[in-house]
C-alpha cells in the first residue's frame, strides 16, 4: 500500500512548480512584450527625427 501522505506532498510540489514555472513564462513573456515595445518606440522615434533633420 502507498503512503497517502507522500503522495499528497508530492502532488503539491508537482502543483508548486507548475504554477513557478508558469510564473516564469509569463514573466519572460512580458519582458519580451516591453522589449519589443520599447525598440518599436526607439525605431519610430528614429523615423521622426530622420524626418525634421
Amino acid at each position: 500500500m502507498r503512503n497517502k501522505k507522500n503522495d499528497k506532498k508530492l502532488e503539491d510540489a508537482l502543483k508548486n512548480l507548475d504554477e513557478k514555472i508558469l510564473d516564469s513564462k509569463i514573466r519572460v513573456g512580458l519582458f519580451r512584450l516591453y522589449g519589443l515595445i520599447a525598440s518599436e518606440r526607439r525605431q519610430s522615434m528614429n523615423v521622426d527625427n530622420n524626418l525634421f533633420k
